[in-house]
């Protein structure tokens, strides 16, 4: 897997960037939420997002949480279908407000309208696993 680095804005190295979308107010252990994300320049289809806070764990001397992500997104238009199909596993230091370790692997597929050679499909498949940059 490709290795990036987080640092404590989010932002990390190969321009990759998290955003982890926190419930509205405290939960515990098995609480799951969800959020949606619109189309953006980015990503030009809906991303849904569904959370869970799985446990307390402490990773690299930090307590952090441990949560999961499912993310789907699908869009149609033109003859074209983009499909997006992700899971995620994030520690994120609560008092710190930083994540401190994320594992993703994500699938995207675009499929276009046949040609004189058949289906036309491509896909991309990334796995990644990201560390804080520690500098306390």
């Amino acid at each position: 897997p490709a290795r990036f680095r987080i640092r404590p804005d989010g932002s990390g190295d190969a321009g990759v960037k998290l955003d982890l979308v926190l419930p509205p107010g405290p939960v515990s252990a098995g609480a799951s939420w969800e959020h949606v994300a619109p189309p953006s320049r980015l990503a030009p289809l809906e991303l849904r997002t569904a959370y869970k806070l799985e446990r307390e764990e402490v990773i690299a001397g930090r307590r952090c949480l441990v949560i999961t992500a499912t993310i789907t997104g699908e869009l149609t238009a033109g003859g074209k279908s983009l499909t997006h199909r992700g899971k995620a596993r994030l520690a994120l230091d609560p008092r710190a407000g930083v994540l401190v370790r994320a594992v993703s692997d994500a699938r995207t597929i675009v499929t276009e309208p046949p040609d004189a050679k058949g289906p036309r499909r491509k896909e991309t498949h990334i796995r990644s696993r990201l560390e804080l940059v520690d500098r306390r």
